[in-house]
């Protein structure tokens, strides 16, 4: 009968010291990733803490431009309520076509939200300013029940009235009235409140901005082209968007 060999503790000793040390290089090294795309500059990280997402693209290259698009409420914001129909998933919608244009054309799009979650304001503002956007686009929808013929897009800038930003408005607004047939209310600044009081993205924006508000929610008219031709008006306000890129000295495709 063979003799069994003796248990060599030494070795058993070595092997789980050897585990541990692999298992600790692995946290380590996790966690030191995790700190670097967490770093401005190495990653786009969308402002929204509480949803925790990742803009899930590659950087932009050297000479692409970025464009952050703002859909206009969300989450336990729900904006403008009229006929069953909520301002937070029309405007999550058409910004998701928007983008699809725009990245057709060359365009590094980031999102304040890419679902019906609640992003603040500063929040809104960090994911375009970190992104080094070249324009913010935040996408609305306007209401006014007392009458129900009021319709029409406008944009709403900075009250300084930057070149820039007044630029980017009235170019997405000729474009809506040339390609959708929407009625043209113009470029306003300030905001509906008072003319020299801004709104925050306006305000706290690196880069060239506005407030588009896409038509009246009451409208009828609004409403068919918002949904019923939602392609047509993204596209619009994507050619907006790309012509004032262009006029800033990008390259783009079509």
């Amino acid at each position: 009968m063979r003799k069994k060999a003796p248990l060599r503790w030494d070795r058993i000793i070595a092997y789980i010291t050897l585990a541990a040390v692999v298992f600790c290089g692995m946290i380590i090294y996790q966690d030191f990733f995790a700190k670097e795309a967490a770093e401005p500059g190495n990653a786009f990280v969308l402002g929204n803490t509480d949803a925790n997402i990742e803009q899930a693209a590659q950087p932009p290259g050297p000479d692409q431009p970025v464009v952050c698009l703002d859909a206009g409420h969300g989450g336990r914001d729900n904006g403008a309520d009229y006929n069953g129909k909520l301002e937070k998933v029309q405007t999550l919608a058409f910004a998701n076509q928007v983008k699809h244009y725009l990245e057709t054309a060359g365009v590094y799009v980031v999102m304040t939200r890419t679902a019906d979650i609640t992003a603040e304001l500063e929040e809104r503002t960090e994911t375009c300013n970190r992104a080094k956007s070249s324009a913010m686009v935040s996408i609305h929808r306007n209401y006014y029940q007392q009458d129900l013929s009021v319709n029409g897009v406008e944009a709403w800038i900075y009250s300084g009235q930057p070149q820039d930003s007044m630029q980017l408005a009235s170019g997405i607004l000729a474009e809506l009235e040339r390609s959708a047939g929407c009625q043209n209310r113009g470029v306003k600044a300030g905001s509906i409140e008072n003319a020299n009081e801004d709104y925050y993205i306006n305000t706290h924006s690196t880069c060239a901005s506005c407030i588009l508000e896409l038509g009246f929610m009451t409208s009828r008219k609004d409403d068919a082209i918002v949904e019923n031709r939602m392609d047509v008006a993204a596209r619009a306000v994507a050619d907006g968007i790309i012509s004032f890129l262009r006029a800033e000295g990008y390259s783009l495709k079509g």
